[in-house]
């Protein structure tokens, strides 16, 4: 009776498009590691259940398209990282159901080796098309390892293959769903699917697993295995920090504090004649806490940043406050929650410009 109760539950959630997971399976270690580096950042984030800071995703390795020419293993480490538990979850999730379905078509190390590539391509076509932004998620290889299930199934023609391939649409539509829902990239879902789809139709299992073949799928699984393993040793051995906190007698919020912050790395940068990281770091900054839909920033306005902030500081030396008491009272305010930070600001000459045309301390001009 307990065995048809069991059966009766494992027939429902096929139906639905799930499966149970296979215990030991390169599809359990693959999610292993996707929870090792979640673990990772959520340490950093000091627990909790909120998303992580979009700064700290992108000190772990997210895709974040001004770093991608000097830091293209971004391409792989941002399929390790994720925006939250909903997001984790179906994730893994996904991975539990159809990971298992591609390792036994196409065997156990090529189901890791479709989901680096699909999900790499992804991510590399996303940064043509898709915005500005901060990209995390496995989603994208997931999508490879649903296209190439589906196409396969479809392909074989069997009532088999013909139950995957409806399995695996279903899945296709949860994922769409889940990424409109939550604002996810479904540019990545669509590359994936896509890419591996090309896979699945171009590439019969009984043909991927001839003899002639053991090198192709040699490769291909080591290509799997040394890019999952290296992206979770380059996220767990980084070492980003949240912005830092106010005191608690401060008004200031964080991100305000962190722009502060992140203005005084800039600033470094371009003194010390490093103009092409000070841009970086200028992009990265708007991104994370202030204007995100500037892409890519200019020297000019790096150069106006810094004038602004060396302006500040000599205004705070000098004195100067607002024409009523209530904005004097704010410059005071200003200055005395800014003053370490502003004595970490190395001295440069600078243009000043009129007060009107000041960037107001803690915001993104």
């Amino acid at each position: 009776m307990r065995r048809e109760a069991q059966l009766a539950r494992f027939q429902v959630l096929e139906r639905i498009g799930l499966a149970t997971p296979v215990p030991l399976s390169m599809s359990t270690l693959l999610a292993v590691a996707i929870l090792v580096a979640y673990g990772r950042v959520w340490f950093a984030s000091g627990g909790g259940l909120s998303a992580p800071h979009g700064a700290l995703l992108i000190g772990f390795g997210g895709r974040w398209p001004p770093l991608i020419s000097e830091e293209p293993w971004r391409l792989v480490t941002a399929m390790f990282l994720h925006a939250g538990l909903w997001h984790l979850g179906f994730n893994i999730l996904a991975i539990a159901t159809v990971g298992p379905r591609i390792e036994e078509s196409y065997g156990r190390t090529t189901m890791l080796g479709i989901f680096i590539v699909t999900g790499l391509l992804a991510n590399l076509a996303t940064l043509q098309v898709g915005e500005l932004g901060v990209g995390v998620g496995a989603s994208g290889g997931v999508m490879g390892l649903i296209g190439a299930a589906a196409a396969s199934g479809h392909r074989a023609g069997t009532s088999h293959g013909r139950a995957q391939r409806d399995a695996m649409l279903q899945w296709c539509a949860y994922t769409f769903v889940f990424g409109f829902a939550v604002g996810a990239d479904n540019w990545a879902h669509l590359f994936g699917l896509v890419t591996g789809a090309a896979f699945g139709l171009a590439v019969r299992p009984e043909t991927w697993k001839r003899r002639s073949l053991i090198p192709v799928r040699a490769v291909v699984g080591f290509v799997g295995l040394v890019a999952t393993l290296g992206a979770v040793a380059i996220i767990i051995t980084r070492t980003p920090k949240l912005p830092e906190e106010p005191h608690e007698d401060s008004s200031t919020s964080m991100d305000e504090r962190a722009v502060m912050n992140s203005y005084i790395e800039i600033c470094t940068k371009l003194y010390a004649g490093d103009t092409k990281g000070a841009l970086a770091s200028a992009t990265q900054t708007m991104a994370a806490f202030g204007d995100g839909s500037r892409g890519a920033v200019r020297e000019q306005f790096v150069v106006e940043i810094c004038d602004s902030m060396q302006q500040q500081r000599d205004d705070c030396k000098a004195g100067a406050a607002g024409p009523d008491p209530a904005s004097a009272e704010d410059d005071h305010e200003m200055c005395r929650m800014y003053q370490a930070i502003f004595d970490r600001l190395p001295v440069h000459a600078y243009k000043r410009r009129p007060a009107t045309t000041d960037a107001p301390a803690g915001s993104a001009p």
